[in-house]
């Protein structure tokens, strides 16, 4: 299977759990705006969850058509939702929810540049959602909320592969890191210092003549 390949079948993946996470938001958040809408419930705190839900949906699209640029305008919106939800409720679950959104985004950002780092840094998001999801189970299990346990633990999941896949879309597409003109010069300079010693010893042991050491020497440098 070809690099193309992989990337697609990586953003699909990704656009795939990202998705079912916002179909599993989507009920909670209709009936959260209606409850707005009709003043049952006059906070307007669930308005920010509703349009994270919409936000997963656009994120998903963006992934399956594997535009970049495209991907990092859905992610803002994330990062203002992680920010909003940090306010609101700062825990340790929360900031790292909030790290792994804003290290996916500059990852994306750093794919638009073509920086090749990716290709080492690539589970960064995958690992901070695995480390806020750990710490709020452990936290629902140590107040004995098992009923919550269960209920996020599908979420979760979901989130982890997400941005697992998506971090392994980011690194297919970069391109390898080109070596730089002073680097391919020091390389040919080194080879060539090698090869002439080679050619020296070969004299020195006289398995070659002083014509035949001087006509290779002169084909090296180009005379």
């Amino acid at each position: 299977m070809n690099t193309k390949n992989r990337s697609r079948i990586y953003a699909l993946i990704a656009a795939i759990c990202f998705a079912s996470k916002a179909i599993m938001n989507f009920s909670p958040a209709v009936v959260a705006v209606m409850f707005v809408m009709d003043g049952s419930r006059s906070s307007l705190a669930d308005i920010p969850f509703a349009f994270f839900t919409v936000v997963l949906f656009f994120l998903a699209i963006t992934l399956v058509l594997q535009k970049p640029k495209a991907v990092f305008v859905a992610v803002i919106p994330c990062i203002l939702y992680d920010i909003y939800c940090l306010v609101t409720d700062f825990c340790i679950g929360n900031f790292f929810w909030g790290v792994a959104t804003s290290v996916f985004a500059a990852m994306v950002f750093s794919s638009i540049s073509g920086k090749s780092d990716l290709k080492t840094i690539w589970f960064l998001p995958a690992l901070f959602v695995l480390i806020a999801s750990i710490v709020e189970l452990s936290q629902f299990v140590f107040f004995l909320k098992y009923d919550l346990t269960f209920k996020y633990l599908s979420n979760y999941v979901l989130l982890f592969l997400a941005y697992f896949f998506a971090g392994l879309w980011l690194k297919s597409i970069v391109p390898p890191k080109a070596h730089s003109p002073s680097n391919r010069t020091s390389e040919q300079a080194n080879t060539t210092a090698a090869q002439f010693k080679q050619y020296k010893d070969l004299l020195d042991s006289g398995a070659i003549t002083e014509e035949e050491f001087q006509a290779k020497k002169k084909e090296k440098l180009g005379l």
